[in-house]
């Protein structure tokens, strides 16, 4: 050895000093050893971070100086004092853990601590504040991201109700003018008012969907049923706009059986069929069914545009175009993200797979069900039309104070031969049901009648007078979800607004015919 090396001890304290992060060695019996300045500075009062000090005692002057905020999963630690001591000491024994504490001057640590093979044990301390302020940041930006999506929703169907009040009357009005007209140029252009009508309800009908997902009112009824309930239900609806785009719509029909409810199952394939025919200009779509397993495999393909590579994790996003720009269809690009979220809602798994332009493969995995016995599937529900038919007279009250909506309905429900009486306020509803010698088979009322919630109070008071007499059912243009949790609330069957004339049409169908 020279006269100028030093000696091994110094060594190794000098190489303790020299460490980035804070270091500690304790003994047996939990005495201080050796530590480093950087340790020795984490506290209010270093000078008493010295060989021999308890391990116990700086836990003590932590609590004394409030010096940890948060220690592991305890928030707010200076101000639970017990529960900082107890589990600090828990992780001093155990050494087994790694914990993240947070200091008072924001600084974030992460410790290790080990035991020796002399039985003490040795801790070190890393500076994780950058690590941490860049997580914080990342969850922020996703709460700020969720808080814009909720906020435009929020917009758009706030915005809705308003909205739907002219486009229900409009689509009541040109279903009438469908059913009084016959000369063929006028007729065609009713239809075409009433296509028109149909795809800014489609929009409208999303933003409920959204709505409804947001406000956690959505109910599953699951149950057994064939998928070719479901295969009828695509070739029925879609088979015309398929056709009159020029495109062919292939619907393989399964008699497999499946467990998942059936009317969201099937809002989740008119959604993914929709898209299909949307983004499809040649060739045609394809549904069928493919077992896998014990689950079947739903699939909706088309030769559309495709998704480029770098857009297929996006397409269930909300507010979504697959393809900006490459087609003239209206849409708010919601189908796949409430396909989406309704997909888990009943625990069904949901993808995609692409290929630009040649097109794109959806597909919904649900599980299979035992082979069924012959004739135990439910049966299909009848067709209904949204024009004229022999209905037996009803005695119907509409209580609504928009005039467009009132004057709309009244005359749609005289063509189809109904008795109707129209009010504009609760005052002379009130009147009506004094004066009225019986009551009448349905009453049509709005959710917001002259007041916010006003139909409410005013379904009420019938129900009171008349008791279950009478079929109450709450028309509606809200959209958000604070409403809609309301008014599932009610206890009254509800009908959101536009109401096509084909459900009304239905919702007349099912009440008794008055007695002559």
């Amino acid at each position: 050895m020279t006269e100028h090396a030093l000696p091994p001890i110094e060594t190794l304290i000098d190489g303790i000093e020299s460490l980035a992060e804070p270091f500690v060695v304790w003994s047996a019996d939990d005495r201080l050893v050796i530590c480093n300045s950087k340790y020795r500075n984490q506290f209010a009062e270093p000078e008493r971070v010295v060989p021999g000090v308890a391990f116990a005692e700086l836990v003590e002057m932590n609590m004394v100086f409030g010096s940890v905020l948060r220690l592991q999963d305890i928030e707010e630690a200076n101000s639970k004092p017990e529960a900082y001591r107890e589990r600090r000491l828990r992780y001093h024994n155990d050494c087994r853990d790694t914990v993240q504490q947070l200091k008072a001057n924001g600084q974030w640590l992460q410790f290790r601590e080990r035991r020796t093979g002399s039985g003490g044990v040795v801790g070190i301390y890393t500076d994780i504040t950058d690590r941490k302020r860049a997580e914080a940041a990342l969850v922020e930006a996703r709460r700020e991201a969720d808080r814009a999506n909720r906020a435009k929703s929020q917009i758009l169907a706030a915005a809705s109700h308003d909205l739907r009040q002219p486009l229900h009357a409009i689509g009541i009005l040109a279903s009438t003018l469908k059913s009084r007209v016959h000369d063929p140029e006028i007729r065609r252009l009713a239809q075409n008012i009433d296509a028109c009508v149909q795809s800014m309800t489609g929009l409208f009908d999303s933003l409920l969907d959204m709505s409804k997902l947001d406000a956690g009112v959505v109910e599953t009824r699951p149950r057994r049923f064939p998928l070719c309930d479901i295969a009828s239900m695509i070739a029925r609806e879609f088979g015309p706009p398929a056709l009159e785009k020029g495109l062919r719509l292939r619907v393989l029909p399964s008699a497999r059986e499946v467990r998942s409810d059936p009317e969201i199952l099937g809002r989740i394939m008119r959604n993914l069929v929709s898209n299909a025919i949307r983004y499809t200009d040649r060739g045609g779509v394809l549904v069928g069914a493919r077992r896998r397993g014990d689950h079947m495999s739903l699939e909706v393909v088309d030769t559309g545009i495709g998704i480029p590579p770098d857009q297929v994790e996006l397409a269930f996003e909300e507010f979504r175009q697959l393809g900006p720009g490459q087609t003239d269809q209206p849409g708010l690009g919601l189908g796949l993200a409430i396909s989406s979220r309704l997909a888990r809602i009943l625990g069904h798994e949901i993808g995609v797979t692409s290929e630009p332009g040649r097109g794109s493969r959806f597909w919904v995995r649900l599980p299979l069900c035992a082979e069924a016995a012959a004739g135990a599937t439910d049966p299909p529900e009848p067709e209904l039309e949204d024009g004229p038919a022999d209905l037996p007279a009803r005695r119907i009250l509409i209580a609504d104070d928009n005039k467009d909506v009132r004057r709309a309905t009244s005359e749609l429900l005289r063509a189809w031969g109904q008795h109707v009486t129209a009010t504009a306020s609760p005052e002379e509803l009130g009147r009506l049901a004094e004066d009225l010698d019986q009551p009448p088979d349905l009453i049509l009322l709005d959710f917001h009648f002259t007041r916010p919630a006003g139909g409410v109070a005013s379904a009420k008071d019938l129900r009171r007078t008349w008791g279950d007499r009478v079929a109450i059912v709450v028309l509606t243009g809200e959209t958000t979800a604070a409403s809609l949790t309301e008014i599932k609330k009610l206890g009254f069957p509800v009908m959101h607004k536009p109401l096509r004339p084909v459900r009304l049409r239905a919702l007349v169908q099912g009440l008794r015919a008055v007695s002559n």
